[in-house]
């Protein structure tokens, strides 16, 4: 990102004071910074398609947080550390994607003839499972909770619990494509 000059600290300064209320500024601000947060994002990210991503939601959070940037020639600092967080987080939620679709698909696939298709997420795959049973295979899957727990979070017994998790994840197992 550019060292602040003259011009970017007035728009900082001005669009500091105009937030909420006014917006002028603040859009300046932006095409000013949204180059350098994006190149910034790449950078950490490896992809583009997430730093334009993340660019937006750094200059959301820079129109909220400007207001109480207390030193308007931190600025830049401080955007960088924005940039950098989101990127990092966004990082992790891909990363925490990736792993709860290898949970399922081990928990689902098992040792099956079936391969993992690569473009299916989890999401995806339980999107088309009843509510009941799409809350206890995300309970099980992503809290990693003992059925006990999930049954007492549902109100179910313990057995139906079971029950419902192994026939959502037979559902699952029987609506992907088998390999060609």
């Amino acid at each position: 990102m550019p060292e602040i000059d003259e011009h970017v600290l007035l728009l900082v300064v001005e669009a500091k004071h105009e937030l909420p209320e006014k917006m002028a500024a603040f859009e300046k601000l932006c095409t000013k910074v949204y180059g350098s947060v994006s190149n910034l994002s790449r950078g950490i990210t490896g992809r583009p398609d997430i730093a334009q991503t993340v660019a937006q939601d750094v200059l959301i959070r820079m129109m909220h947080g400007l207001p109480k940037l207390e030193e308007p020639k931190k600025f830049f600092g401080w955007l960088r550390t924005i940039t950098i967080n989101v990127s990092n987080t966004r990082l992790a939620k891909e990363k925490q994607e990736r792993e709860k679709q290898e949970r399922f698909f081990e928990q689902t696939l098992g040792d099956s003839e079936f391969s993992e298709p690569a473009t299916t997420t989890f999401d995806e795959m339980v999107s088309q499972l009843p509510v009941e049973d799409k809350a206890i295979v995300c309970l099980k899957i992503l809290e990693d909770l003992e059925f006990r727990d999930i049954a007492e979070i549902t109100g179910l017994s313990v057995s139906a619990t079971k029950m419902r998790y192994y026939r959502a994840l037979e559902k699952v197992r029987s609506d992907l494509p088998a390999p060609e």
